[in-house]
């Protein structure tokens, strides 16, 4: 039973350890200015639903870094980390839907974003619900 379990672990972790070095690799990618690499790093995992790296992926979108800029595929990104109650995803998503610019904007989306970030405990976010 000791090896079962112990099998168990070792291919947990050998299944984890990849995606956190990933996001890292994607990390260190972005800070020296290589944006290709840090997509390429993020988006497998973004895929698979690591909401870390959907919000990345995003931020890459929303200011045109490694890509061009686009941000409603800003949105889709935010949007699915937002709604594994990651909290910038939920602000990014909320900011962009409140003072975006863009036709497909809506003012109730944003409330609804900031109410979900303010519930996570962001103050800037329960600020702009009051």
């Amino acid at each position: 039973m000791r090896r079962v379990i112990l099998l168990g672990w070792l291919l947990l972790v050998g299944a984890v350890a990849p995606a956190v070095a990933d996001l890292g690799q994607g990390l260190a990618a972005f800070q020296r200015g290589d944006y290709l690499a840090a997509m390429a790093a993020w988006r497998p995992l973004a895929e698979a639903g690591d909401a870390a790296a959907q919000f990345h992926l995003g931020g890459l979108h929303q200011q045109g870094l490694g890509v061009q800029k686009d941000v409603r595929e800003a949105s889709r990104w935010y949007r699915r980390a937002a709604e594994q109650d990651h909290l910038e995803a939920a602000k990014r998503l909320a900011l962009v839907n409140f003072a975006g610019g863009h036709l497909w904007t809506s003012k109730p989306q944003a409330v609804t974003w900031f109410r979900r970030a303010a519930e996570l405990g962001d103050a800037e976010s329960q600020g702009f619900l009051g």
